[in-house]
Parts: C-alpha cells; structure tokens; sequence
C-alpha cells in the first residue's frame, strides 16, 4: 500500500470516528443522562458489539430497537404498578425478540427505559430516532473499516481528485 491510500484510509476513518463522536455528544446534550442512563447504556453496548464483532446482523439488531421500543412504549401507558410494567415489558421483550429471532439484548433497556421514565409520545421518537442513527453510524464505520473502497465508490469519492499530501 503506498503512502497516499494510506493517508487516505486513516484520514477518513478519523472522520468516521469524529463524526460517530459528534452525534453521541449531541445526544448526551439533548438528553438528561440520568433520565437517560439505561437508554445511553443500552445502545452504548449495541455499538461497543457493532465495532467489535465480526459478524452482527444489522436486520437483528434494528428489528431488537423496533419491537423493544413498541412494547415499552405501550407498557409506559397501561395503569397500574411501574415495577410491574417494567418487568412485563422486559420480559415482553425478550419473547417478541426470540419469536422474530430478533435477539439483541441491549435493547431490552430501551423498553425498560420508556416504562420508568414514561416520556411523551415525542421525546420517545426522537430517542428512538438518536440510537438508530448512531447505530446506523457505527455501522457505516465498521462497514469503512472492514472494506473502505465500498465506502468511497457508495460516495463517488475519487482519489485522483483530492490531495492526501499533508
């Protein structure tokens, strides 16, 4: 590998990884980390297991958000004792990821989360809206990583065209 692609390789990897770095930041500002913390631990662990696995099915790991995100986010309206609907929903989660063989178990915090801190309609989207683009992040960097001329075809980025000499 000459000089330049190496250059080229390690310079868009650190603005993957600024990029990742960025929006985690901002969600940590928008969201009250106390209030947030099993959510930020949640989907904290999902992209530690994206980054260093070989293999991790994004289908699972999005699917696992989705259905632990609808079942907390139903069980967080039913009346009755919060420790209850939590241990519902945890475990509601559990069976609908094994029944959709689905099984990322991160995302059980997620549901968990939505019970005890019962937000609105609106500050769950955007939650659920936060980890899926981090997650997406995480996956792209890995994907860059693991092959970085997928990456720069998907963006028609040209080596001939830019200047790695620094």
């Amino acid at each position: 590998m000459d000089q330049k692609k190496a250059y080229r390789k390690i310079a868009i990897t650190l603005f993957l990884v600024l990029g990742l770095l960025v929006v985690v930041f901002a969600a940590m500002l928008l969201f009250n980390v106390t209030d947030y913390g099993i959510t930020i631990a949640s989907f904290g662990a999902t992209v530690m297991m994206i980054l260093s696995k070989k293999k991790v099915e994004n289908r699972k790991i999005i699917g696992a958000y989705i259905a632990a995100s609808v079942i907390g986010f139903i069980m967080a309206r039913v009346p009755g004792s919060v420790l209850f609907n939590v241990a519902v929903a945890g475990v509601a989660s559990v069976i609908a990821m094994t029944v959709l063989e689905m099984q990322h178990a991160p995302a059980i915090g997620i549901a968990i989360a939505m019970v005890l801190n019962n937000f609105s309609f609106w500050t769950d989207v955007t939650i659920i809206f936060s980890i899926l683009l981090i997650i997406g992040m995480a996956m792209i960097l890995k994907s860059f990583i693991r092959n970085p001329e997928r990456i720069l075809n998907f963006v028609k980025i040209e080596t001939e065209k830019i200047n790695w000499d620094f």
